[in-house]
């Protein structure tokens, strides 16, 4: 058994010293893009890892092309995390001052003084913010010097991968149609990609599709193991999407390891002995105890910390985008021969005819990935548009919950129970539904109107 379905079995620990003492080290993009979301003394322990192994490091091309494309836009999103924390702050500062306001307290009440309050918290804002500028100065911005490519390109020097052929993509782009109908993996969860925009690019006189990137990674690393005569190894990626990792849902969903197709496909095409996947995490851990490589426990859980929330976020997107077109397009059916106007910023649109807006609505989402507070603010945000005069000025205004998974109705129903809607109001709650080819469709399962109590 274990001899024919060896992908089925977790290697043995001599099996794994073998693969950690001899295995040929891939990158996919997310490892190098990820060095950039790092504190630093993550990002500097992972780097010396990298060093210690640069003479057994390989970066296929599809994973160094996907890297320079994306770099500047990570650099961008780090940089304005700095405004979202300067506004936070802001915010926070004005909500109190405003709330505390309201209580009239220097008129209603002889022994409660809140100025001292609001002082030393200005204080401390104050501090906060100097040290946060300061910080900023400091940091990556898209036209500086960058420091952590010129690692990254030490590192690497000439040991990465050669372009593929057009001939190659278009061969792997047909079998790529193939495997992603019968969900072959790795890349069936990037079929969303075809129709975003944009849907592919062009380098070095090469149309890349990128719902295929994936696959043309995989396709690669294939042909690496397969030229090169490996028989050791290992491929480092941060993505976490179920066409690479095998999960089991055991009170609450566990990823167990890589996908046994994975496994199988690339040893079956190969002359490997042994091949695994890691994400960043788990390859600090096994560097650590098969390299006895210098990896701190901090900077191990930092890596697992941005890991996951990258993995919410993609998870967050890939739902939020079909959602929201799903549920324009099913509104769109409810109003047939009204002119639609869509500001896809706010996730709004509305319905006219000649004599102004019939009807306007505000899109929700709802996925797995989101906690309580996303709950939370749905539903203020429901009783706030309440109490909102341009709002009950409309003949026709609704609001519309998309479910990534019904069982999420759940989370809802303690507030749908406190809820107030004026009588021009509406609410209506649904899931998304994905076919085999993509499409996304919503269907609504509550709806309700609510006359004000």
């Amino acid at each position: 058994m274990r001899k024919r379905f060896r992908a089925y079995y977790e290697p043995s620990e001599q099996a794994l010293e073998t693969l950690w003492r001899s295995a040929t080290i891939t990158l996919d993009a997310n490892v190098l893009l990820n060095l950039y979301r790092y504190p630093t003394a993550a990002r500097e322990d992972l780097l010396r890892v990298l060093q210690q192994l640069s003479q057994r490091l390989f970066v296929p091309y599809q994973a160094a092309i996907e890297y320079q494309r994306n770099r500047l836009n990570v650099i961008s999103l780090q940089r304005k995390r700095f405004d979202e924390v300067r506004n936070v702050l802001l915010e926070t500062q004005n909500k109190l001052q405003s709330d505390l306001g309201k209580l009239q307290l220097e008129k209603r009440h002889s022994s409660i003084n809140a100025s001292k309050l609001l002082l030393g918290i200005k204080s401390v804002f104050d501090e906060f913010t100097a040290e946060l500028n300061e910080s900023e100065k400091d940091h990556l911005n898209v036209r500086s010097h960058d420091n952590i490519r010129d690692s990254i390109d030490q590192i690497a020097e000439s040991r990465v991968g050669d372009p593929p052929s057009q001939n190659e993509l278009d061969e792997i782009y047909k079998e790529g149609k193939s495997r992603y109908e019968n969900q072959i993996p790795p890349g069936y969860s990037d079929t969303r990609k075809a129709k975003e925009v944009p849907a592919q690019f062009s380098t070095h006189g090469l149309r890349i599709e990128r719902q295929f990137g994936d696959l043309i990674l995989w396709k690669q690393l294939i042909k690496l193991a397969s030229t090169q005569s490996l028989k050791h190894l290992i491929l480092v990626t941060d993505d976490e999407k179920e066409d690479w990792w095998l999960t089991i849902d055991s009170l609450g969903k566990k990823t167990i390891g890589p996908r046994p197709e994975l496994l199988e496909e690339m040893m079956d095409n190969t002359s490997l002995e042994d091949f695994y996947i890691y994400n960043s995490e788990t390859f600090l851990q096994n560097a650590k105890k098969y390299l006895l490589a210098e990896v701190k426990e901090q900077s191990i859980d930092e890596v697992r910390m941005v890991r996951q929330e990258q993995n919410a976020k993609s998870k967050w997107e890939s739902f939020t985008r079909p959602a929201v077109d799903a549920a324009y397009l099913w509104l769109k059916g409810r109003h047939p021969g009204l002119a639609a106007k869509v500001n896809d910023a706010e996730w709004e649109i509305s319905f006219e005819d000649s004599t102004g807006i019939v009807a306007a609505y505000q899109i929700y989402c709802l996925s797995g990935a989101d906690s309580v507070s996303q709950v939370d603010f749905i539903f203020d945000s429901i009783r706030g548009a309440s109490s909102t005069p341009s709002i009950l000025a409309l003949r026709q205004f609704g609001s519309v919950i998309v479910l990534e998974d019904r069982n999420h109705y759940g989370y809802l129903e303690p507030w749908i129970r406190d809820v107030i809607l004026q009588s021009n109001m509406s609410l209506t709650i649904g899931e998304l539904h994905r076919a085999s080819d993509g499409a996304a469709s919503f269907s609504p399962f509550w709806s309700k109107r609510v006359e004000a109590r």
